[in-house]
C-alpha cells in the first residue's frame, strides 16, 4: 500500500516538510521494488538512495533543532542514530544475500519496517518539534 503525505504530518518548517515528502517517495520506491520480484535486484540501489537521503535529512533536522535549542534534541538525535544503524544493517544484509533471494514474506517484513519507521518517527517524534518551531 502506497504511503501518502497528509497535511497532519506537517511540522511547519519547509525544509523538514519537503524532506519528509521525499522520504515518503523513497520508501514507496523501496516498497514497489520489494513487491515486484523482477525488480528486486534494484533493492540495494533503492535502499542506498534511502539511506543517503535519510542521513542528509537527519543532519538538516538536527541543525534546525540546535538553532532553536530544542529541548528534546539529545533524545531525538539518539533516535536518528538508531534508525541509521538499523538501515545500515539492513543494507548489509541485503547485499550479503544477493539479488532476488528474498522471500515474499521477507519483502513484506522489510516494507512494514519502513512504514512503521516513518509513522513512528515522523508522526510521533517529529510532530513534537512542531510546537517548538512555532514558538521560535
Amino acid at each position: 500500500m502506497t504511503l501518502i503525505w497528509r497535511k497532519q504530518l506537517e511540522i511547519g518548517d519547509e525544509v523538514i516538510d519537503t524532506d519528509h515528502k521525499y522520504l515518503i517517495c523513497l520508501i514507496n520506491t523501496v516498497e514497489l521494488t520489494l513487491r515486484t520480484p523482477d525488480s528486486r535486484d534494484l533493492l540495494p540501489v533503492t535502499l542506498a538512495q534511502l539511506e543517503e537521503y535519510t542521513h542528509a535529512h537527519f543532519e538538516r533536522e538536527e541543525s534546525i533543532m540546535l538553532a532553536i535549542r530544542y529541548s528534546r534534541y539529545d533524545q531525538h538525535k539518539l533516535q536518528h542514530q538508531l534508525l541509521l544503524k538499523e538501515l545500515a544493517a539492513l543494507q548489509k544484509k541485503i547485499e550479503a544475500r544477493g539479488e532476488g533471494e528474498f522471500s515474499d514474506q521477507e519483502c513484506t517484513d522489510i516494507a512494514t519496517l519502513f512504514r512503521h519507521w516513518l509513522i513512528d518517527h515522523v508522526a510521533k517524534e517529529d510532530l513534537l518539534l512542531k510546537g517548538a518551531l512555532a514558538g521560535k
